[in-house]
């Protein structure tokens, strides 16, 4: 496996493992005390933070699956938040939080050509 391949590799993975960092630290500060109350809180928390930070999780091993997981929670939050409140979220907190996972996807595409190539 090339250096340059590798580098990119650990880049990736710091850049998750500090969003997922400030992704558990953001949800204990703001949830201190409190807990999920509704069914739409719960389905929302179900894709930011737990279905993002599972996603980042998975994408230390595979790049690609993590990545779609990541993406696809971000996802079901935004389409779930604007079928219950009318509007998609302000922050970009989120986005920003869950870059890493489209970082994962961007790595998988790029290296498939290198990995199968090497391969036989």
């Amino acid at each position: 496996m090339s250096i340059i391949v590798k580098i990119f590799r650990w880049i990736i993975r710091i850049l998750s493992l500090i969003s997922i960092a400030a992704i558990i630290y953001l949800s204990l500060e703001t949830d201190a005390g409190t807990s999920v109350s509704t069914r739409e809180e719960g389905l929302l928390y179900a894709f930011f933070p737990v279905g993002v930070v599972i996603g980042m999780l998975f994408g230390w091993w595979f790049e690609g699956i993590g990545g779609l997981i990541t993406l696809t929670s971000l996802i079901g939050l935004y389409i779930t938040h604007y079928i219950f409140y009318g509007d998609f979220p302000k922050e970009l907190d989120t986005l920003i939080l869950s870059s890493p996972g489209l970082l994962f996807i961007l790595f998988s595409i790029f290296t498939f050509n290198y990995r199968h190539r090497n391969m036989y």
